[in-house]
């Protein structure tokens, strides 16, 4: 018991939440001890990247209720961090990287991302927000070069890549892809761009929608007419998603959203969203769904690497959290299999269900509802 305790208060290297992610307690404790190594010499870049991240990582998951619709406001905490932090190492990839990082949706933070970039193209950190960037400004070529560099780095967990490549597989010919988080964009955009995977399939990232340039580019590339309306013209965020999600598929009824997306976004809608794999299809008319689920599970799908995944993942490791929404679709497969009396199959969906669900345990506090 002496040697847990001394280990639990060791500062650890903060893992992108991207990838790993721990409790709230956690995270503050890691700041302190952070802070503490600060106190004692103040020019080193690792400690203060590792004290932010934890702050950081302390205020997401303590208000991750709010964090999608307040997340400007909540960083403002930070601020005298940052400021701090100027002072001590102002020339260095970690500030300028941290600056922008606390701030993206200021447009003129994007000098200190690039200057970040400047000094250190390899750092893989930087990625996301020159993603958004060129993203935001339609420039396809430089947002390639990124996600080749991004995947050429190894940065990206391989079983992320896996999941990714199977929404993307989930996803109708030229169909719209409506995603909202991290793990449902940028691996995405990686199999697309640097692999090859699914290019015909339009990768559209709602809560960057209220930029009125991408929103008014990318309806206009799918042929909807313009939303005029603004997020400023709704009580929330998510009011304001729900309204845009509305107008699309009152044009364009060839849009799916992740079984990871936030269900309140389409709960205005749910009677016509129609399993298909890792994401729901939009439909006006109901329609058998079962055999398109089962050549997605049969024939389209990559799914060894939920049995042996040759590549390092932490019980802490988000692709655990990611992989828990294959519950869904394989019940339902388990259930059809079931009936036509398939019983080899039905084994091999409950062993993938069981290998998913003890992978998974350390998430238990995010879907309790899954192992009640």
């Amino acid at each position: 018991l002496f040697v847990i305790q001394v280990k639990a208060r060791n500062a650890e290297t903060i893992i992108p939440i991207t990838q790993e992610i721990r409790t709230t307690e956690w995270y503050m404790e890691q700041s302190q001890l952070w802070k503490k190594k600060l106190d004692r010499n103040k020019k080193n870049v690792d400690s203060w990247r590792n004290y932010y991240l934890a702050s950081r990582y302390s205020l997401m998951t303590n208000f991750a209720e709010l964090w999608d619709v307040s997340k400007d406001v909540i960083l403002m905490e930070l601020n005298g961090l940052i400021d701090e932090m100027g002072k001590s190492i102002p020339n260095t990839f970690e500030y300028n990287f941290i600056k922008w990082y606390n701030s993206p949706s200021d447009k003129n933070n994007i000098k200190y991302l690039k200057k970040a970039y400047s000094i250190d193209s390899t750092r893989s950190e930087i990625y996301p927000g020159l993603v958004n960037h060129y993203i935001y400004e339609g420039d396809i070529p430089s947002l390639g070069q990124i996600c080749i560099m991004w995947h050429q780095s190894n940065s990206m967990s391989p079983a992320m890549l896996n999941y990714s490549y199977n929404l993307l597989m989930s996803v109708g010919d030229n169909g719209v892809l409506v995603v909202e988080g991290d793990n449902d964009t940028y691996p995405a955009l990686i199999n697309q761009y640097a692999l090859g995977v699914r290019r015909d399939v339009k990768v559209f990232n709602i809560f960057m929608a209220g930029d009125e340039d991408y929103k008014k580019k990318f309806l206009a590339s799918i042929g909807v007419p313009p939303f005029e309306k603004k997020v400023g013209d709704f009580r929330d965020q998510h009011e304001y998603n729900t309204a845009l999600i509305l107008h699309i598929t009152a044009y364009f009824e060839n849009v799916y959203f992740p079984v990871s997306f936030t269900n309140s976004l389409y709960s205005a809608f749910e009677d016509k969203v129609y399993l298909e794999g890792l994401a729901f299809k939009y439909s006006s008319k109901s329609y058998d769904k079962t055999s398109i689920l089962v050549r997605n599970f049969e024939k389209r799908f990559a799914l060894d690497y939920l049995e042996q995944n040759f590549s390092y993942e932490s019980p802490q490791s988000f692709v655990n959290y990611m992989n828990l929404h294959y519950i869904f679709p394989f019940v339902f497969l388990r259930n059809h299999y079931n009936i036509l009396g398939d019983y080899t199959k039905v084994e091999k969906i409950d062993f993938l269900l069981n290998l998913i669900i003890q992978k998974g345990y350390y998430h238990k506090h995010l879907v309790p509802h899954l192992y009640e």
